[in-house]
């Protein structure tokens, strides 16, 4: 326990107390009376005044300890488990100053497990299956050492005589690196009536523990389940103190019956990544593991139900906005959906929707990206020109990975399992001592430019990409995980020769393959000038007219050959 010196006072000594609730500097301040509190309290001292004829008594908790000045820090070699501390000074006349603030002991447990998974209290009159969000998880975490906390269970437990919020210990949070805060659509265990009393996600984020919440969190926030679309201001301290978050927008499904269209007013379709770092999120309604209520009062099959948007604050980072079926009249089009703040030694993780009703794979890479150390990655050059493709020698890229997790190095990468977008494999890799961009050594990946770019979608016009290296390390960590973003410059319309410029060339070219033999344009697609998906004569003329008639400029193509 340490403290420090308080300004003015001469110091003799410090008293050192603790207890064994959260007010013992409250209940135990020195105080006399005349003998009401005797009964609760035991008396230090007590005296006659003959005058009045009453005797007076002195209460004042004992101190658990003296510390000597200077001294300042005292090792507890008794410590337990929730006592509260606090100290006061004495001078050397007696003269002793108010309490100090106190601070509270906890033990915690060794992290040796990975994902904690709170359920809240799902019921399928909530609209929500348990069985089917306990399968979903033991799918998607498959490979981790992974638990459920279902609320409801815990509550009904038969010894469980306080009933929530207490029978949810949050000492069982300890143990694992990371917990998962889901659940149904009406309830969920981090909420007021749970953190106000017991605080128990608090004390695991200042542990040192990672929370990832899903769902808008709405109980917490103060909405009810029958709010109708409406955006408020956040006024729980914990939004405020962990989240990052100024307002939510929000509407409760319990607002909409089947024969209201509200789903316009949400109607969310897939949470998009910003700048490519983690990977987009689409709803998958074949999955989703509703039930038969929720056809009742959400009648949007192709729209994701309960969703929230955030105005966040300069603590949080946006992750993800949200797409919508309604650009037009969704609250939620284009906003914030997905954030992470770290803040006081923590790191959260918020995302206005359910990841059970996300499509799998998205979900899962979103859980790895979170739960596994990020290395860090960048590509040189950060521009790729789709053409670059076409080259008879094309100059292969190069992908850095760097400032790997504590204690692992470039060395302790198995190269043969790296990959890039899940089909390109590393021509070459070497170990750099230093590089500019990063802190200590970094492995530097050749890429075959040809199949990076066959990677994506067509490309046509300029736009930013995610990239993703994954592999395995040869020790400690199982899997290697790197996003980046590069910037990809698409095919150019009519570009027959496939050099990057569009000129009378493109137009030799096409006519020496249809009528001379000659050979076929490098990326045919480009060659389909009038977008029909065919090279034909046609082509030919679309050309002719744009050169030399003022007529309209090449479409981008879909013809494969």
């Amino acid at each position: 326990i340490e403290w420090s010196t308080p300004p003015g006072v001469a110091v003799d000594h410090y008293h050192l107390y603790r207890g064994d609730s959260a007010w013992a500097s409250t209940k135990y301040y020195p105080f006399y009376d005349e003998g009401e509190a005797a009964a609760s309290i035991p008396p230090v001292d007590s005296f006659y005044i003959a005058e009045e004829d009453k005797t007076y008594y002195y209460y004042a908790m004992e101190p658990y300890d003296d510390v000597d000045a200077p001294a300042t820090s005292f090792p507890d070699p008794a410590p337990v488990d929730n006592y509260v501390y606090f100290v006061n000074a004495v001078d050397e006349f007696g003269f002793q100053t108010p309490f100090s603030d106190q601070t509270q002991l906890h033990f915690i447990e060794p992290r040796t497990k990975d994902i904690l998974i709170m359920l809240g209290k799902p019921h399928p009159v909530d609209g929500v299956s348990p069985a089917s969000l306990r399968e979903f998880y033991d799918s998607l975490l498959l490979g981790y050492d992974h638990d459920f906390y279902s609320i409801r269970d815990t509550v009904y437990f038969s010894d469980c005589t306080d009933g929530f919020p207490r029978c949810v210990d949050w000492h069982d949070f300890m143990r694992y690196k990371v917990v998962i805060v889901d659940g149904g659509f009406f309830d969920n265990s981090l909420s007021a009536e749970y953190e106000d009393p017991m605080k128990g996600y608090t004390r695991y984020l200042l542990s040192g523990g990672t929370l990832v919440a899903f769902s808008p969190l709405a109980r917490l926030n103060g909405y009810s389940g029958f709010d109708p679309p409406n955006i408020q201001p956040t006024d729980h301290w914990f939004i405020q103190r962990f989240f990052g978050v100024d307002s939510i927008a929000f509407m409760s499904v319990g607002y909409c019956p089947g024969s209201i269209d509200c789903h316009q007013y949400t109607g969310l379709q897939w949470a998009e990544s910003i700048e490519g770092v983690m990977p987009d999120l689409a709803y998958d309604p074949a999955n989703a593991p509703f039930t038969d209520i929720v056809d009742a009062v959400w009648p949007c099959g192709q729209c994701a139900p309960d969703v929230a948007s955030f105005k966040v604050n300069e603590d949080a980072q946006v992750t993800h906005v949200a797409h919508t079926l309604y650009p037009g009249t969704s609250m939620l089009e284009g906003e914030p959906i997905g954030l992470t703040v770290e803040n006081e030694g923590t790191k959260v993780w918020r995302f206005g929707f359910h990841l059970w009703y996300m499509e799998p794979p998205a979900a899962r890479e979103l859980i790895e990206a979170i739960i596994q150390p990020q290395v860090k990655t960048t590509i040189e050059p950060d521009t790729v020109y789709a053409y670059w493709a076409n080259a008879i020698d094309p100059q292969p890229l190069n992908v850095y990975l760097g400032q790997f997790p504590e204690g692992l190095s470039a060395a302790d990468v198995d190269p043969a399992t790296l990959i890039v977008n899940s089909t390109v494999t590393p021509s070459a890799w070497t170990i750099l001592p230093s590089h500019p961009d990063y802190v200590g050594e970094v492995l530097e990946l050749e890429i075959p430019v040809a199949p990076f770019v066959d990677s994506y979608e067509p490309v046509w016009g300029t736009s930013a990409r995610q990239y993703r290296v994954t592999g395995q390390f040869l020790i400690e960590y199982d899997s290697l995980t790197a996003s980046g973003t590069v910037v990809m410059s698409g095919h150019i319309p009519g570009d027959v020769t496939g050099d990057g410029v569009l000129d009378i060339s493109d137009l030799i070219h096409l006519v020496d393959y249809m009528f001379r033999d000659g050979a076929a344009p490098r990326y045919p697609p480009a060659a389909d000038v009038d977008a029909n998906c065919s090279l034909d004569i046609g082509d030919i003329i679309y050309l002719v007219d744009y050169f030399f008639a003022d007529g309209a400029p090449p479409r981008p193509g879909c013809a494969a050959e």
